[in-house]
């Protein structure tokens, strides 16, 4: 050992992800992009931190904290997805890769070219 390890205390305090820990696990990314967005209810009475007369928090007030849907508990709730941004964006991308295939599968096939010209004549 050397001096300086010597005089550097070993400490156990809160790791960075002490608010997200039921257990003993690093949060998914989900837990990590979504605990704790609803920072206006901090203040219900001044929901963005401003003057509390000023028309946003009003209209805040009055439509968000005013409104009949209540939950004790907002940040408990967990999208059994899991959707972020990024695995949306992922999503789509996937999606869109699958229709491009089929419309190319499609027109190497020539299917156009094999309909009858009634059908072609509806479509």
């Amino acid at each position: 050992m050397n001096s300086a390890s010597q005089s550097q205390p070993q400490t156990r305090g809160l790791k960075t992800w002490s608010a997200l820990m039921g257990g003993k696990r690093r949060p998914s990314e989900y837990e990590i992009v979504t605990h704790g967005l609803h920072y206006r209810a901090r203040n219900p009475s001044a929901p963005y931190e401003l003057d509390a007369d000023l028309m946003m928090n009003q209209w805040y007030k009055r439509y968000v904290v005013n409104s009949p849907l209540k939950h004790d508990d907002w940040n408990g709730f967990r999208d059994p997805d899991q959707v972020t941004y990024r695995a949306y964006m992922t999503m789509q991308d996937g999606a869109e890769e699958y229709v491009d295939g089929l419309l190319r599968e499609h027109a190497a096939r020539q299917h156009d070219g094999q309909m009858s010209a009634r059908w072609a004549g509806v479509l």
